[in-house]
């Protein structure tokens, strides 16, 4: 199974609310192709797909769209490549303000349960999937490990994923 792939779709049921919890587990619609598939086709399809790639929740729950760096037009790519260069940069730089070195732990909350992620899969997911919503991270409860935040949907109230014992600054 591919992690980062996996942590895509996990990260794409959350951040589409409650709604996309109540559909079959298998039920997604991907876009631009606009065919149905399983959890592991749509996984599949992530996996499979050259890389870096700019993924995008859709408003409809279980809707995904998903396009290749490649497949961008030429005159946007600049724009693309700084989408994904400052995600990283600032993931990277929240981590270390965290004090989480390479065998750390991120933990990616989701609809399905909190998935385990090593840094080092977090670090390519990073660099291989731009995702249409805003994260932070979160220092976590137990040591070494951090947690994945998410901007609601139509943004205010507390971050998907929060837990509220912890505080959101990096002290």
């Amino acid at each position: 199974m591919d992690v980062c792939a996996e942590v895509t779709l996990r990260v794409t049921r959350f951040a589409q609310g409650r709604a996309s919890t109540q559909l079959p587990a298998g039920a997604w619609f991907l876009m631009p192709e606009f065919r149905e598939a399983t959890w592991d086709d749509a996984r599949d399809a992530l996996s499979s797909a050259p890389k870096p790639m700019i993924v995008a929740p859709l408003l409809e729950p279980g809707h995904v769209g998903f396009w290749s760096f490649n497949t961008i037009a030429a005159e946007s790519r600049a724009a693309a490549a700084k989408q994904i260069t400052n995600q990283q940069s600032y993931c990277i730089a929240k981590l270390r303000s965290l004090g989480l070195a390479d065998a750390h732990t991120i933990i990616i909350p989701s609809a399905e349960g909190d998935f385990a992620m090593p840094r080092e899969e977090f670090d390519r997911w990073l660099a291989e999937y731009a995702i249409g919503i805003g994260t932070t991270l979160q220092r976590a409860v137990d040591p070494g490990t951090a947690r994945l935040l998410l901007r609601p949907p139509g943004g205010g109230g507390p971050p998907l994923g929060w837990v509220p014992e912890v505080p959101l600054t990096a002290s």
